[in-house]
Protein backbone atom coordinates (compact mmCIF):
# COMPACT_ATOMS: atom_id res chain seq x y z
CA UNK A 1 0.00 0.00 0.00
CA UNK A 2 1.78 3.91 -0.93
CA UNK A 3 2.01 5.68 1.50
CA UNK A 4 0.48 9.23 1.57
CA UNK A 5 2.98 12.20 2.24
CA UNK A 6 1.84 15.49 3.94
CA UNK A 7 3.58 18.20 3.47
CA UNK A 8 2.62 21.05 5.69
CA UNK A 9 5.58 23.75 5.81
CA UNK A 10 4.09 26.14 8.09
CA UNK A 11 6.72 28.06 9.72
CA UNK A 12 6.24 31.56 9.95
CA UNK A 13 9.22 34.63 10.06
CA UNK A 14 9.41 37.71 12.43
CA UNK A 15 6.84 39.94 11.36
CA UNK A 16 8.71 42.36 9.37
CA UNK A 17 7.29 46.23 8.38
CA UNK A 18 6.91 46.97 4.57
CA UNK A 19 7.06 50.40 4.16
CA UNK A 20 7.84 50.42 0.04
CA UNK A 21 9.51 47.42 0.84
CA UNK A 22 8.88 43.66 0.86
CA UNK A 23 10.36 40.59 2.25
CA UNK A 24 9.47 37.79 0.21
CA UNK A 25 9.54 34.32 0.81
CA UNK A 26 12.06 31.60 -0.66
CA UNK A 27 9.52 29.08 -1.64
CA UNK A 28 8.19 30.40 -4.69
CA UNK A 29 6.62 28.86 -7.96
CA UNK A 30 7.28 30.10 -11.20
CA UNK A 31 4.62 29.69 -13.58
CA UNK A 32 4.31 28.64 -17.39
CA UNK A 33 4.68 31.96 -18.84
CA UNK A 34 7.51 33.35 -16.39
CA UNK A 35 5.59 34.98 -13.78
CA UNK A 36 6.68 34.54 -10.22
CA UNK A 37 4.04 33.53 -7.43
CA UNK A 38 5.44 34.17 -4.07
CA UNK A 39 2.98 31.75 -1.96
CA UNK A 40 1.45 32.40 0.78
CA UNK A 41 1.37 35.54 3.13
CA UNK A 42 -0.54 36.74 6.56
CA UNK A 43 -0.83 40.20 7.10
CA UNK A 44 -1.90 42.85 9.56
CA UNK A 45 -3.15 46.37 8.12
CA UNK A 46 -2.79 49.23 10.01
CA UNK A 47 -6.69 49.75 10.47
CA UNK A 48 -7.29 51.84 7.19
CA UNK A 49 -8.97 49.13 5.24
CA UNK A 50 -9.82 46.10 8.04
CA UNK A 51 -9.04 45.45 11.90
CA UNK A 52 -5.51 45.84 12.54
CA UNK A 53 -6.28 42.17 14.47
CA UNK A 54 -7.64 40.53 11.50
CA UNK A 55 -4.74 37.97 9.71
CA UNK A 56 -5.77 37.37 6.07
CA UNK A 57 -4.41 35.20 3.65
CA UNK A 58 -3.56 35.39 -0.23
CA UNK A 59 -1.33 35.55 -3.05
CA UNK A 60 1.45 37.70 -4.28
CA UNK A 61 2.13 37.47 -8.09
CA UNK A 62 4.70 39.64 -9.94
CA UNK A 63 4.74 39.47 -13.76
CA UNK A 64 8.29 38.57 -15.36
CA UNK A 65 10.59 41.51 -15.01
CA UNK A 66 8.91 43.16 -11.99
CA UNK A 67 10.79 42.82 -8.67
CA UNK A 68 8.50 42.37 -5.83
CA UNK A 69 10.96 43.95 -2.80
CA UNK A 70 10.59 47.34 -4.45
CA UNK A 71 8.00 49.69 -6.23
CA UNK A 72 4.59 48.73 -6.48
CA UNK A 73 2.98 44.91 -6.13
CA UNK A 74 -0.12 43.29 -6.91
CA UNK A 75 -2.23 40.79 -4.12
CA UNK A 76 -4.33 38.23 -5.32
CA UNK A 77 -7.27 36.35 -3.83
CA UNK A 78 -7.45 37.13 0.04
CA UNK A 79 -9.47 35.81 2.04
CA UNK A 80 -10.44 35.92 5.74
CA UNK A 81 -8.47 33.54 8.22
CA UNK A 82 -9.99 30.21 9.71
CA UNK A 83 -12.12 32.49 11.65
CA UNK A 84 -14.70 32.05 8.80
CA UNK A 85 -14.72 36.36 8.47
CA UNK A 86 -16.35 37.71 5.12
CA UNK A 87 -14.25 37.56 2.21
CA UNK A 88 -11.71 40.97 1.59
CA UNK A 89 -9.99 41.95 -1.81
CA UNK A 90 -8.28 45.02 -2.13
CA UNK A 91 -8.96 47.79 -4.61
CA UNK A 92 -6.40 48.07 -6.18
CA UNK A 93 -2.65 47.00 -5.86
CA UNK A 94 -0.75 47.76 -2.20
CA UNK A 95 1.99 50.24 -3.33
CA UNK A 96 5.04 51.67 -1.36
CA UNK A 97 2.09 54.47 0.10
CA UNK A 98 0.76 51.66 2.04
CA UNK A 99 1.59 50.72 5.60
CA UNK A 100 1.40 46.81 6.29
CA UNK A 101 2.62 44.73 8.52
CA UNK A 102 3.32 41.21 7.29
CA UNK A 103 4.29 37.80 8.21
CA UNK A 104 5.80 35.43 5.41
CA UNK A 105 5.22 31.58 5.58
CA UNK A 106 5.89 29.18 2.92
CA UNK A 107 3.28 27.48 0.65
CA UNK A 108 -0.33 27.13 1.49
CA UNK A 109 -0.08 23.67 2.99
CA UNK A 110 0.22 20.83 0.48
CA UNK A 111 -0.75 17.01 0.06
CA UNK A 112 1.05 14.96 -2.30
CA UNK A 113 -0.39 11.04 -2.62
CA UNK A 114 2.27 8.78 -4.19
CA UNK A 115 -0.16 6.41 -6.31
CA UNK A 116 2.45 4.43 -7.35
CA UNK A 117 6.17 4.85 -8.57
CA UNK A 118 6.69 8.02 -9.94
CA UNK A 119 2.78 9.08 -9.96
CA UNK A 120 1.79 11.91 -7.31
CA UNK A 121 -1.26 13.51 -7.19
CA UNK A 122 -0.37 16.98 -5.35
CA UNK A 123 -3.16 18.65 -4.00
CA UNK A 124 -3.36 22.57 -2.53
CA UNK A 125 -4.89 23.17 0.79
CA UNK A 126 -8.25 25.19 0.36
CA UNK A 127 -9.09 27.67 3.71
CA UNK A 128 -12.84 27.59 5.04
CA UNK A 129 -14.39 31.64 3.74
CA UNK A 130 -16.88 33.19 2.32
CA UNK A 131 -17.90 33.98 -1.35
CA UNK A 132 -20.69 35.20 -3.59
CA UNK A 133 -21.58 31.96 -5.04
CA UNK A 134 -22.89 32.59 -9.28
CA UNK A 135 -22.85 35.44 -11.14
CA UNK A 136 -26.22 37.78 -12.66
CA UNK A 137 -26.76 37.26 -16.22
CA UNK A 138 -24.79 34.13 -16.10
CA UNK A 139 -25.86 31.94 -13.30
CA UNK A 140 -28.37 33.78 -11.48
CA UNK A 141 -29.30 33.75 -8.39
CA UNK A 142 -26.13 35.18 -7.00
CA UNK A 143 -26.55 34.16 -3.34
CA UNK A 144 -23.64 34.49 -0.35
CA UNK A 145 -21.98 31.01 0.13
CA UNK A 146 -19.99 29.95 4.01
CA UNK A 147 -17.89 26.75 3.82
CA UNK A 148 -16.91 26.10 7.41
CA UNK A 149 -14.08 23.77 6.58
CA UNK A 150 -11.26 23.57 4.47
CA UNK A 151 -10.08 21.17 2.05
CA UNK A 152 -7.41 19.82 -0.47
CA UNK A 153 -7.88 19.82 -3.52
CA UNK A 154 -5.99 18.69 -6.59
CA UNK A 155 -3.85 21.35 -8.06
CA UNK A 156 -5.15 20.07 -11.61
CA UNK A 157 -7.91 17.59 -13.37
CA UNK A 158 -7.03 13.72 -13.16
CA UNK A 159 -4.44 12.71 -15.76
CA UNK A 160 -4.50 9.23 -17.84
CA UNK A 161 -1.56 8.32 -15.88
CA UNK A 162 -2.73 8.73 -12.50
CA UNK A 163 -6.32 7.32 -13.55
CA UNK A 164 -4.80 3.99 -15.09
CA UNK A 165 -2.99 3.54 -11.67
CA UNK A 166 -5.46 3.23 -10.09
CA UNK A 167 -7.84 1.71 -12.20
CA UNK A 168 -6.13 -0.18 -14.40
CA UNK A 169 -7.72 1.02 -17.69
CA UNK A 170 -7.27 4.31 -19.32
CA UNK A 171 -10.60 5.38 -20.73
CA UNK A 172 -9.45 8.50 -22.71
CA UNK A 173 -10.80 9.16 -26.66
CA UNK A 174 -7.35 11.33 -26.91
CA UNK A 175 -5.10 8.12 -25.84
CA UNK A 176 -2.31 9.44 -28.16
CA UNK A 177 -0.35 11.84 -30.48
CA UNK A 178 -0.05 14.60 -27.74
CA UNK A 179 0.74 17.89 -28.91
CA UNK A 180 4.32 18.13 -29.70
CA UNK A 181 6.58 18.58 -26.52
CA UNK A 182 3.75 17.40 -24.10
CA UNK A 183 3.57 14.34 -22.16
CA UNK A 184 0.61 11.72 -23.32
CA UNK A 185 0.25 10.37 -19.59
CA UNK A 186 0.21 14.33 -18.09
CA UNK A 187 -2.79 14.99 -20.61
CA UNK A 188 -6.08 14.27 -18.41
CA UNK A 189 -8.23 11.30 -18.43
CA UNK A 190 -11.46 11.92 -20.03
CA UNK A 191 -14.63 9.88 -21.78
CA UNK A 192 -15.98 8.70 -18.11
CA UNK A 193 -18.67 9.28 -16.31
CA UNK A 194 -19.88 10.56 -13.36
CA UNK A 195 -19.87 6.85 -11.93
CA UNK A 196 -16.05 6.01 -12.73
CA UNK A 197 -15.41 9.75 -11.21
CA UNK A 198 -16.61 8.70 -7.84
CA UNK A 199 -15.43 4.91 -8.09
CA UNK A 200 -11.90 6.65 -8.90
CA UNK A 201 -12.31 8.45 -5.58
CA UNK A 202 -12.80 5.64 -3.40
CA UNK A 203 -10.55 3.01 -5.11
CA UNK A 204 -7.91 5.89 -4.27
CA UNK A 205 -8.80 5.95 -0.69
CA UNK A 206 -8.61 2.36 -0.36
CA UNK A 207 -5.17 2.52 -1.65
CA UNK A 208 -4.35 5.10 0.77
CA UNK A 209 -5.76 3.47 3.89
CA UNK A 210 -8.05 5.51 4.14
CA UNK A 211 -12.16 5.72 4.51
CA UNK A 212 -13.71 5.45 1.65
CA UNK A 213 -16.44 8.88 1.43
CA UNK A 214 -19.14 6.99 -1.34
CA UNK A 215 -21.33 4.20 -0.50
CA UNK A 216 -23.41 2.61 -3.32
CA UNK A 217 -25.73 -0.12 -2.66
CA UNK A 218 -24.68 -3.57 -3.29
CA UNK A 219 -21.15 -2.54 -4.61
CA UNK A 220 -18.35 -4.15 -3.31
CA UNK A 221 -15.39 -1.65 -3.55
CA UNK A 222 -12.76 -3.81 -3.31
CA UNK A 223 -13.52 -6.17 -6.10
CA UNK A 224 -15.19 -3.71 -8.39
CA UNK A 225 -13.45 -3.77 -11.81
CA UNK A 226 -13.67 -1.01 -14.25
CA UNK A 227 -15.98 -3.05 -16.79
CA UNK A 228 -18.26 -3.37 -14.20
CA UNK A 229 -19.12 0.74 -13.84
CA UNK A 230 -22.01 1.02 -15.76
CA UNK A 231 -22.33 2.61 -18.79
CA UNK A 232 -25.85 3.92 -18.70
CA UNK A 233 -28.04 5.34 -16.48
CA UNK A 234 -28.00 3.41 -12.63
CA UNK A 235 -30.55 3.51 -10.44
CA UNK A 236 -28.57 1.86 -7.75
CA UNK A 237 -25.21 4.38 -8.53
CA UNK A 238 -27.60 7.53 -8.37
CA UNK A 239 -28.99 6.72 -4.97
CA UNK A 240 -25.33 6.78 -4.32
CA UNK A 241 -24.44 8.66 -0.81
CA UNK A 242 -21.34 10.59 0.78
CA UNK A 243 -20.24 10.62 3.87
CA UNK A 244 -18.45 14.37 4.32
CA UNK A 245 -16.73 13.12 7.82
CA UNK A 246 -14.62 10.40 5.90
CA UNK A 247 -11.40 10.75 5.72
CA UNK A 248 -10.68 9.72 1.82
CA UNK A 249 -11.46 11.32 -2.07
CA UNK A 250 -14.25 12.95 -3.26
CA UNK A 251 -15.51 14.97 -5.85
CA UNK A 252 -16.00 18.81 -4.61
CA UNK A 253 -19.67 20.36 -4.41
CA UNK A 254 -20.82 22.89 -6.41
CA UNK A 255 -19.72 25.52 -4.17
CA UNK A 256 -16.33 24.36 -3.03
CA UNK A 257 -15.34 24.10 -6.89
CA UNK A 258 -16.66 27.67 -7.69
CA UNK A 259 -15.26 28.88 -4.12
CA UNK A 260 -11.33 27.37 -5.04
CA UNK A 261 -12.06 28.63 -8.64
CA UNK A 262 -12.78 32.11 -7.76
CA UNK A 263 -9.74 31.94 -5.27
CA UNK A 264 -10.71 35.25 -3.91
CA UNK A 265 -11.52 37.38 -6.83
CA UNK A 266 -15.13 38.62 -7.85
CA UNK A 267 -14.64 38.99 -11.55
CA UNK A 268 -16.26 36.74 -14.12
CA UNK A 269 -12.86 34.69 -14.77
CA UNK A 270 -10.23 34.33 -12.18
CA UNK A 271 -7.79 36.74 -14.33
CA UNK A 272 -10.16 39.63 -14.90
CA UNK A 273 -13.67 40.37 -16.54
CA UNK A 274 -12.52 40.12 -20.63
CA UNK A 275 -11.44 37.52 -21.85
CA UNK A 276 -8.25 39.20 -23.44
CA UNK A 277 -5.84 36.90 -21.63
CA UNK A 278 -7.45 33.89 -21.76
CA UNK A 279 -4.97 32.03 -23.50
CA UNK A 280 -2.48 32.63 -20.80
CA UNK A 281 -4.83 30.31 -18.55
CA UNK A 282 -6.94 28.29 -20.55
CA UNK A 283 -7.39 25.44 -22.75
CA UNK A 284 -10.67 26.61 -25.20
CA UNK A 285 -11.39 26.63 -28.82
CA UNK A 286 -9.32 29.60 -29.92
CA UNK A 287 -5.85 28.10 -28.69
CA UNK A 288 -6.68 24.07 -27.83
CA UNK A 289 -6.22 22.44 -31.25
CA UNK A 290 -9.19 20.80 -31.10
CA UNK A 291 -8.06 18.03 -28.39
CA UNK A 292 -7.25 18.28 -24.97
CA UNK A 293 -4.21 19.43 -23.54
CA UNK A 294 -1.25 18.29 -20.66
CA UNK A 295 -2.37 20.24 -17.22
CA UNK A 296 -0.53 22.53 -15.53
CA UNK A 297 0.92 24.18 -18.55
CA UNK A 298 -0.86 27.47 -18.33
CA UNK A 299 -1.28 30.06 -15.71
CA UNK A 300 -2.84 29.00 -12.17
CA UNK A 301 -5.05 30.84 -10.38
CA UNK A 302 -4.49 32.82 -7.52
CA UNK A 303 -4.68 30.13 -5.07
CA UNK A 304 -2.08 27.85 -6.94
CA UNK A 305 -5.01 25.50 -9.17
CA UNK A 306 -4.20 24.88 -12.75
CA UNK A 307 -6.58 24.05 -15.91
CA UNK A 308 -10.01 25.59 -13.87
CA UNK A 309 -10.69 26.82 -16.79
CA UNK A 310 -10.77 25.41 -20.28
CA UNK A 311 -9.52 21.96 -20.93
CA UNK A 312 -12.53 19.29 -19.93
CA UNK A 313 -15.66 20.36 -17.75
CA UNK A 314 -14.94 18.85 -14.16
CA UNK A 315 -17.56 16.79 -12.77
CA UNK A 316 -18.95 17.81 -9.22
CA UNK A 317 -21.34 15.95 -7.03
CA UNK A 318 -24.10 18.61 -7.12
CA UNK A 319 -27.70 17.28 -9.13
CA UNK A 320 -28.40 19.83 -11.64
CA UNK A 321 -31.05 22.24 -10.35
CA UNK A 322 -32.23 25.71 -9.32
CA UNK A 323 -29.90 27.06 -6.65
CA UNK A 324 -32.13 28.86 -3.97
CA UNK A 325 -31.30 32.33 -3.63
CA UNK A 326 -31.38 32.27 0.14
CA UNK A 327 -27.84 32.92 2.22
CA UNK A 328 -26.19 28.87 2.22
CA UNK A 329 -23.54 27.33 4.50
CA UNK A 330 -21.93 24.51 3.20
CA UNK A 331 -24.53 23.35 0.26
CA UNK A 332 -24.10 20.32 -1.12
CA UNK A 333 -27.24 20.49 -4.10
CA UNK A 334 -30.31 18.88 -4.15
CA UNK A 335 -31.28 15.27 -2.70
CA UNK A 336 -31.86 14.05 -6.16
CA UNK A 337 -32.68 14.87 -9.86
CA UNK A 338 -31.76 13.65 -13.20
CA UNK A 339 -28.39 15.29 -14.34
CA UNK A 340 -25.24 16.17 -12.11
CA UNK A 341 -23.22 19.37 -12.48
CA UNK A 342 -19.90 19.63 -14.12
CA UNK A 343 -18.01 23.07 -14.15
CA UNK A 344 -14.97 24.94 -15.79
CA UNK A 345 -15.61 24.27 -19.64
CA UNK A 346 -13.55 22.71 -22.37
CA UNK A 347 -11.17 21.92 -25.10
CA UNK A 348 -14.43 22.20 -27.48
CA UNK A 349 -15.86 25.34 -25.95
CA UNK A 350 -15.83 29.14 -26.45
CA UNK A 351 -13.86 31.62 -23.87
CA UNK A 352 -17.35 32.43 -22.29
CA UNK A 353 -18.04 28.94 -21.03
CA UNK A 354 -15.03 28.83 -18.93
CA UNK A 355 -16.19 31.66 -16.83
CA UNK A 356 -16.86 30.83 -13.01
CA UNK A 357 -20.39 31.09 -13.13
CA UNK A 358 -20.86 28.88 -16.25
CA UNK A 359 -22.66 25.65 -15.17
CA UNK A 360 -23.95 22.71 -17.09
CA UNK A 361 -25.54 19.27 -16.73
CA UNK A 362 -24.47 15.93 -18.09
CA UNK A 363 -26.64 12.57 -17.21
CA UNK A 364 -24.19 10.64 -14.76
CA UNK A 365 -24.00 7.84 -16.81
CA UNK A 366 -22.51 9.77 -20.21
CA UNK A 367 -19.26 9.72 -21.68
CA UNK A 368 -17.38 12.47 -23.61
CA UNK A 369 -14.25 13.44 -24.78
CA UNK A 370 -14.70 16.89 -22.65
CA UNK A 371 -15.79 15.51 -19.45
CA UNK A 372 -12.99 14.80 -16.73
CA UNK A 373 -12.79 15.80 -13.12
CA UNK A 374 -10.45 16.41 -10.29
CA UNK A 375 -10.31 15.68 -6.65
CA UNK A 376 -10.50 16.82 -2.82
CA UNK A 377 -10.41 15.27 0.36
CA UNK A 378 -10.01 16.63 4.26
Amino acid sequence: MNELTLRQMAGLAAIVALIGLVAVSCDNATTANGATIYHTVSFHTDGSSVPSEEVRHGYLVAEPEQDPTRGSYAFAGWYAAADGGAAFDFAAPITGSTTVYARWNAPYPTLEAEISAGITLEMNWIFAGAFTMGQAGVATPEREVTLTRGFYMGIHPVTQEQFYAVMGHNPSFFSGSPASGEAQGRRLVENLSWYHAIAFANWLSIQEGLEPAYHVAGVNWETLTFANVPATSNAAWNAATVNWNAGGFRLATEAEWEFAARAGTTTQWSFGDTDADIDYYAWTNRNAGSRTRQVGQLRPNPWGLYDMHGNVWEWVWDWWGTHPSAVQTDPTGLAAGGHRVARGGCWVNTPGNARLAVRFDFNPGIRGTNLGFRVVRP
